[in-house]
């Protein structure tokens, strides 16, 4: 008898999770160039699953929606219709609209991985058209994360004021993109240590994104302490730094 890895949506898994009480569910699909969005995943195949995981999960009636990280080449490719197109098709509610950030893969990425001036005029772009065009009203609506938490818009949203993050391991981040641990909900209740987070992080954060602010930082000390994500303590000077001067 063939085991599923754990990774794998089936229907049956999905429609447990339903019945546990889940509404929606987020898959990532990175481009709708396989080749291209395989390459990136570093694993064969990962552009089929996340389509596949899209199905099940609308067929077990799940809301379902896609993060996407739009690289470089997506963006230059001149995709991003494409990828609408495919979204649209299979029933995606809305699409996350990302951009790289220097952790996980891209810790230590060469110059050239972060999106230019350029690049991000033609994913705002793409935003607008999207959201307000009504050629696109049976689209997908498109939420594009950096721009609406840019300074001069609402501010980083990080650690809890509109998003944070559980890791695989349980520990509680404040941002997926930023790998600094406040406590591990397998040590501490989670409302200790969201109340430690909010401490932290007091108001939005009107400046650069924290990932790039504390990019050295964070690099350092994985280097030299080997840990990851870091202990907030470990970096609190540093992190009390980014909240002077006001948001």
């Amino acid at each position: 008898m063939c085991t599923l890895p754990d990774t794998v949506v089936t229907l049956e898994r999905a429609l447990e999770l339903k019945r546990a009480g889940l509404i929606a569910a987020a898959v990532g699909l990175d481009d709708v160039d396989p080749a291209r969005h395989d390459e990136l995943r570093g694993y064969p195949g990962s552009h089929d699953e996340a389509v596949r995981a899209l199905r099940i999960f609308r067929e077990a009636g799940i809301f379902t929606y896609v993060n996407v990280c739009a690289t470089q080449r997506m963006v230059r490719s001149g995709d991003l219709s494409r990828y609408a197109e495919l979204v649209k098709d299979l029933g995606v509610g809305f699409i996350q609209l990302l951009e790289p950030r220097p952790c996980g893969g891209y810790l230590n990425a060469p110059p050239g991985v972060l999106l230019t001036e350029d690049d991000r005029r033609q994913l705002l772009h793409f935003f607008r058209q999207m959201n307000t065009d009504r050629g696109y009203r049976d689209y997908p609506v498109v939420h594009y994360v950096a721009f609406a938490e840019s300074p001069a818009q609402r501010g980083c949203m990080m650690g809890g004021l509109s998003h944070l993050c559980i890791d695989s391991r349980g520990n509680v981040n404040p941002c997926v993109f930023l790998p600094v641990t406040f406590g591990n909900i397998m040590e501490e209740d989670f409302e200790t240590i969201y109340r430690r987070m909010r401490v932290a992080i007091p108001h939005p954060l009107h400046k650069e994104c924290p990932s790039l602010q504390l990019q050295a930082t964070l690099r350092h000390k994985m280097e030299t302490e080997s840990v990851m994500p870091v202990p907030h303590g470990m970096i609190e000077t540093e992190w009390q730094e980014m909240f002077l001067d006001g948001p």
